[in-house]
């Protein structure tokens, strides 16, 4: 049982390893770099993940008792500016006193223009408690029958609630009056938190040591303060923060004591983020870390799959270049990219493909003169059996035609035969010169003055066509080595298929130059030009697309000028003319 199995993991291993072997290059490159970079990613990902949480934790921790403070000092400033304002309202109600008003009456211009300030309560009163004038927020709550100023206790539709206040007394025709001018400590107090979204502030106060929100809004429910917290701002902590035990679900808060003027500890001012703050600060170091490790995760796949990509492509590139090779397409060249390497191999596939094309360029060249010569040899041979019986018709033809008294239609009859004789001894004597050429010369030609020397001949033929002739010679001469007689009948030869192309006239150009070391003639023309098919075989023998042609015109061009050891190149559309390049080696 133990040996089966083994027998079984390792053909699940071996299995896997068959399906691994069927991906393509480009998953192997990605999974590669998954497996290597996927221990790297978690730990940095962990790294960072509580490297930045403690110092999110430890600056926002920071940032928030800053902020309480900054609050716990707000209160102060407020209750100095209601002492102030308590003590400007009893002076200027003193000095106001008559025995026929009110003070009540005198107060509340006081009282409207300290609530459209935003103060929330202004209070007149006697030493009995009786209340002259009251404005604002209507409070229930012990009024002071002494100067005092600070925090104090007071409840607001049932609900407690704190209020900096400060009281002032006034004497008002002989009996003492109080003025009392104080605000709430909410959201309208703290003007910062308009400023700050980010930053949520909320009271509370102490009741028994436990702090009790004095308000509460739907949309932002008040969140219990420790015990611990309201024990150490009890013993005079100025503030503190919930960091130490905020691994619970607790948002991160800080923390500032409220006191009165005893300094009791009567009210805690919190602040805790709130928006996006608080979602970033929720996540805690798992979330961070769950965060990062997805983000590297889609990084290292984006880079992977453009390793891969920048990798694969220039191998895909090669396997397509051997598939066609493998197919007979030696023409298929590859980009020499993705790395000094592959473009090493690229360089090397790219020349092999080259000699490989050459090569068959060879075969094929050599096949087409072994068939050509073959053909030449036949053509030969049929030419001496031809020429024999031509020659003896055609001095019969003469002998008859001289002897006999012929009439005019047998004259005429005569007259065609020997003309005909005349043709086939050309066609075969143009067939042997093709196939048999006589021996080169090899002399220091002017092809300006060979070229001018051809246009001279054909002068009365191009002026027949209605055509017309632009030459463009090359400055100075144009010095090559080769057959005067030959060359002259290359260029005749093109002028005449020029012609022949032209019907209704046109425009012959030639143009010569020089290119590096080599001879360039150009021959143009505006005639009707030539279909591909005819353009891959113009240079074949007896091809023609002429009623009365024997095909060998362009294919001795070509034979002369290869034999001289240039080239000559033709490009031609239907409707567009053609041009012929030739190019011979300069004369040295």
């Amino acid at each position: 049982m133990r040996g089966e199995g083994n027998t079984s993991f390792w053909s699940r291993c071996l299995a896997q390893l068959r399906l691994a072997e069927k991906l393509s290059l480009r998953a192997h490159l990605i999974l590669a770099f998954f497996t290597v970079s996927v221990i790297p990613v978690l730990v940095a990902s962990y790294i960072a993940a509580t490297t930045i949480q403690d110092a999110f934790q430890s600056n926002l921790s920071n940032w928030l008792e800053e902020a309480v403070r900054f609050l716990a000092t707000e209160v102060a400033e407020a209750r100095d500016e209601s002492a102030k304002a308590a003590g400007i309202v009893a002076g200027a109600l003193h000095a106001e006193q008559t025995a026929d008003n009110d003070p009540g009456q005198e107060a509340r211009v006081f009282a409207e223009l300290l609530t459209s300030v935003g103060y929330d309560v202004v209070t007149v009163y006697d030493d009995t408690g009786k209340v002259a004038m009251s404005s604002g927020v209507k409070l229930t709550w012990t009024l002071p029958q002494q100067d005092r100023s600070g925090i104090v206790v007071a409840e607001r539709n049932g609900a407690p609630t704190l209020m900096v206040a400060s009281s002032h007394s006034f004497d008002w025709n002989g009996k003492r009056q109080h003025v009392i001018v104080a605000n709430i400590i909410d959201d309208d107090l703290f003007g910062i938190t308009r400023a700050l979204s980010s930053l949520d502030v909320q009271v509370y106060r102490v009741i028994g040591g436990k702090a009790v929100p004095v308000s509460e809004r739907p949309d932002r429910p008040a969140q219990p303060v420790a015990d611990r917290i309201v024990e150490k701002l009890g013993q005079g902590e100025s503030s503190d923060t919930n960091l130490d035990d905020n691994d619970s679900d607790e948002t991160l808060a800080a923390f500032a004591p409220l006191r009165d003027e005893n300094g009791q500890l009567v009210g805690i001012v919190a602040g805790r983020l709130a928006g996006t703050s608080a979602l970033f600060e929720s996540l805690g170091q798992w979330g961070i870390f769950a965060g990062l490790a997805s983000v590297s995760a889609l990084v290292a796949l984006g880079v992977a799959l453009l390793m891969s990509h920048r990798i694969a492509r220039p191998v895909r590139a090669l396997t397509h270049g051997v598939s066609a090779i493998s197919g007979g397409d030696y023409a298929i060249r590859v980009e020499a990219e993705g790395g000094r390497e592959i473009g090493e191999l690229a360089a090397g596939f790219n020349s092999m493909a080259e000699q490989l094309e050459r090569l068959r360029a060879m075969e094929s060249e050599m096949r087409k003169r072994s068939q050509f010569a073959a053909l030449g040899e036949a053509a030969a041979v049929i030419a001496h059996e031809i020429r024999n019986p031509l020659g003896i018709i055609k001095t019969s033809s003469e002998v008859v035609r001289m002897k006999s008294k012929l009439g005019p239609s047998e004259a005429r009859l005569v007259g065609f035969v020997l003309d005909e004789v005349d043709r086939i001894d050309r066609l075969v004597q143009d067939m042997l010169e093709y196939v048999r050429p006589n021996e080169m010369r090899r002399d220091k030609l002017d092809l300006n003055a060979l070229v001018t020397r051809a246009f001279e001949v054909c002068g009365p033929s191009i002026a027949h066509h209605k055509a017309e002739a632009r030459l463009q010679l090359a400055s100075g001469p144009l010095m090559v080595e080769g057959d005067r007689d030959r060359l002259h009948q290359v260029f005749l030869n093109l002028i005449v298929n020029a012609l022949e192309a032209m019907e209704d006239g046109g425009t012959i150009a030639v143009t010569t130059g020089k290119d590096k070391i080599q001879a360039v003639v150009r021959f143009s023309d505006t005639g009707r030009g030539m279909s591909q098919e005819v353009r891959e075989r113009i240079f074949d023998p007896f091809f023609t697309t002429k009623t009365r042609g024997t095909g060998l015109g362009l294919a001795k061009v070509q034979s002369i000028i290869e034999e001289l050891g240039g080239k000559i190149v033709v490009t031609s559309q239907s409707g567009e003319g053609a041009q012929f390049t030739l190019s011979l080696p300069l004369a040295n």
